[in-house]
């Protein structure tokens, strides 16, 4: 059907068009069939269309379609039949143990070729397994039946060729090992156990990967349980290794899984480091076969210690130890590293040095008035001379580098500074603790905390008996305005500050050449002769490990020291240098036990004076023995030594124990009054002698006195006009006697007396010279 457009005029289908179009369809028209019938020349084969034929010889078919109504018989098709024979059994059928490639097996039948050849599941239709081959190529466990067509162009046999593969299960086998986890050169047992009696197989152990497994390419042979392969791997690493047994056609197999671990190595050692006092770093490892610990050490200059969390340190258990507030004691200390894991300890890192600097602060100055003329030390192991050296532009130098003094821990060491230029403070500092500051406690060792003239100043101080052996910077400053000095800054614009080091020495180590005696007693002496006897302690002086009481004296090559309450054991004498041992033991003596105290028949006449009387008696081996002092030990056989003693003359009396080697440190004491006779001395008034004495009248005396006389209790009074006077008054108990008569020129005389021991000797006369009555006395006109 064609269809045509064209501008103009359309005169017919093969016109020719300037402005339009042609185009063309097809138009199918279809018969009305309304049946079908084939034949194979000698019968009807069927009446659909298409029709399916499977014809066994060479053939030809007709077909008769009815078309609207009318028969119509096609032309007729010849079909040409190839038949093509399945392939020929070789091996129909076989048997196997286990997973295995079968051995059955066809050949192909007339002319065919191995490639002709197709292995099904099924004896029709079913699953395509395998094209070509004359055998199966793939290994089976369980019982399986094959079916084998051929083929021949596009032609397939119509009969397939069955082949029966029976499959026994062999026994199964268990692999395992002593351990599944090892370091690298130890050994593990490798055993096999077999479920099932069936067979008797032929054990071969292998690995993946072979190398530094501990067996070889070949494998090497097992053995069922109780018997083990024991193999020691060379090299870290995952190994598989396989048990296969082979019986027969039977095989089977089992694996077990060894890691094997190695010891942690180092592979980039810790670096150097350098910070100021005070500051923080790290010193970092790297190590392969995964450590799970390190441990880090430090030699500080007298071998490696191990570092431990605390103090500077954190985890010091890491691979990165860190270092926090470094102090400078810690310059050159040195670090190295060994990491560890459940295989071992690596070897040991390289060493790295931590190096610590002191950055101090510079004080200044702009007058050149006041300023150290001259600074030395004495009475140190080693000295700084440094005299007459003037101002100093700036007002500060630095002399640590070239100009040092030395001393012995727990020693004094003297400083002399002259300074000029007015009143000023004068102040000394050591940074003790090298951290680049002079404010910590303890380190401003000398200050005058005031003004004082120019001159020259001796202060002296004492190096710390714990302070480490190591150099120290020395700071002195003289300040004119600062009448108390610190450290970083003059306070107006005149002053000074020099610097020096300070070396502090561990003493050398003492030594016990004798000791004065072997034994002695609790308050006694103890004379320890040796050498480098510097800076001594009664706390460092010991015997049986008990400290002495206290140092009497000591040099360098003696101690006498006052034996405390120790015990039985060698002496030793311990300073900042070490511990001297005497070579053989001091026994302290055992003490007698204090005796108690007296009694006594107190107070007594000095004739026949007081009676001391023991309390108690001495226990066996002791004597007692009477002392006049506390600490007394006078021996006098049959005097002090009896349980009574009589004394004469007041005061205090004891008692102590002797042994025959040691006295009671304390006594029985006891204090007594002996009375004596009185004195007759007498300081009389009126005065002996006297004149213009008034006995009636105005300003008459009427009563005559006398100085009391020691120990008398009371006094006779004798008066008359002759020498001997015979009128007494006794017993007067007060040093006055009224007077009752007088007449002119009488005397008085008396005595002291009266106290329980006697009467004094009679006094002198006293002559009392009277005036006639009515007489005036001097101090009244």
């Amino acid at each position: 059907m064609r269809i045509v457009v064209n501008e103009g005029a359309v005169t017919g289908p093969t016109m020719s068009v300037s402005w339009g179009e042609y185009e063309e369809y097809l138009i199918n028209l279809q018969p009305d069939v309304t049946a079908y019938s084939w034949s194979d020349g000698s019968s009807s084969v069927g009446a659909t269309n298409p029709l399916s034929q499977s014809p066994t010889t060479n053939t030809s078919y007709t077909c008769t379609a009815t078309v609207n109504g009318c028969p119509v018989v096609s032309t007729t098709v010849p079909v040409t039949v190839t038949t093509v024979a399945p392939p020929t059994a070789v091996i129909s059928s076989s048997s196997q143990c286990g997973s295995a490639i079968p051995t059955v097996s066809v050949t192909p039948s007339g002319s065919g070729v191995a490639g002709d050849l197709r292995w099904y599941d099924a004896s029709s239709g079913g699953t395509l397994l395998q094209t070509g081959g004359t055998t199966y190529g793939t290994a089976i466990s369980s019982n399986t039946t094959f079916y084998v067509a051929q083929v021949s162009g596009s032609c397939e046999s119509t009969t397939r060729t069955a082949l029966t593969v029976t499959v026994v299960s062999p026994d199964a086998l268990s692999a395992s090992a002593t351990s599944t986890s090892i370091c690298q050169g130890a050994s593990i047992d490798l055993s096999t156990s077999q479920t099932g009696s069936t067979n008797s197989y032929a054990l071969t152990w292998t690995s993946s990967p072979v190398s530094g497994s501990g067996i070889g390419a070949g494998g090497t042979s097992g053995s069922l349980s109780p018997s083990v392969t024991t193999v020691t791997p060379t090299a870290p690493g995952t190994y598989i290794y396989t048990i296969t047994g082979v019986d027969g056609s039977c095989t089977a197999t089992n694996t077990v899984s060894v890691t094997v671990g190695a010891a942690p190595a180092i592979t980039t050692s810790p670096s150097n480091a350098s910070i100021v006092v005070g500051g923080n770093t790290s010193f970092t490892v790297v190590a392969r076969n995964t450590p799970t610990s390190y441990v880090w050490e430090v030699n500080t200059g007298s071998g490696w210690t191990t570092v431990t969390n605390g103090g500077v340190y954190t985890n010091a258990t890491t691979a990165t130890l860190n270092i926090t507030g470094a102090t400078f004691a810690m310059n050159g200390y040195q670090y190295r590293v060994t990491a560890s894991n459940s295989c071992g300890s690596s070897t040991v890192s390289a060493t790295a040095t931590l190096t610590v600097t002191i950055v101090y602060c510079t004080p200044s100055s702009s007058g050149t008035a006041t300023y150290i003329n001259s600074f030395s030390t004495s009475s140190g192991l080693t000295n700084i001379s440094n005299l007459t050296t003037g101002y100093t532009t700036g007002g500060y130098i630095n002399y640590s580098a070239s100009l040092s003094a030395s001393q012995y821990q727990n020693t004094a060491i003297t400083c002399n500074i002259t300074y000029v230029g007015g009143t000023a403070g004068l102040g000394i500092w050591v940074d003790w603790n090298n951290n680049g500051s002079f404010l910590d406690a303890g380190e401003n060792v000398y200050n005058t905390s005031g003004c004082v003239a120019t001159g020259t100043y001796n202060p002296s101080f004492t190096i710390p008996t714990s302070q480490p052996a190591g150099n120290y910077r020395m700071r002195v400053v003289v300040d004119y305005v600062g009448c108390t000095p610190t450290p970083c800054a003059i306070a107006g614009t005149r002053g000074e500050v020099e610097d020096y080091t300070l070396t502090v020495v561990v003493p050398p180590t003492p030594t016990i050449t004798s000791l004065g005696a072997s034994s002695g007693c609790t308050g006694s002496s103890i004379t320890i002769n040796g050498t480098n006897f510097i800076g001594i302690t009664a706390a460092n002086v010991r015997i049986g490990g008990t400290a002495v009481t206290s140092i009497t004296s000591f040099t360098s090559t003696q101690i006498i020291a006052v034996i405390g309450s120790g015990t039985t054991g060698t002496v030793s004498v311990i300073t900042g240098g070490g511990t001297a041992t005497s070579s053989g033991t001091f026994t302290i003596l055992s003490l007698p036990a204090n005796p108690a105290a007296p009694t006594s028949n107190s107070p007594q006449c000095t004739s026949p004076g007081v009676t001391l009387t023991a309390t108690g008696s001495a226990p066996g081996g002791e004597t007692w023995y009477w002392q006049t002092t506390a600490s007394g030990t006078t021996i006098n056989t049959g005097v002090n030594d009896q349980p009574t003693y009589n004394v004469t003359s007041s005061g205090t009396y004891h008692i102590r124990s002797y042994n025959g080697n040691c006295w009671s440190i304390g006594a029985g004491s006891l204090a007594v009054t002996v009375n004596t006779v009185p004195s007759a001395s007498i300081t009389p008034t009126p005065a002996n002698s006297a004149t213009g004495v008034c006995y009636a009248g105005v300003g008459a005396v009427t009563a005559v006195s006398w100085a009391a006389t020691a120990t008398a209790t009371s006094y006779d009074v004798y008066f008359g006009a002759g020498s001997l006077p015979g009128t007494v008054t006794a017993n007067v108990t007060t040093n006055s006697w009224t007077i009752r008569y007088f007449i002119s020129k009488y005397h008085i005389f008396w005595k002291v007396a009266k106290n329980a021991c006697g009467d004094a000797v009679r006094s002198t006369n006293w002559s009392l010279p009277t005036m006639l009555p009515d007489c005036y006395c001097a101090s009244n006109r």
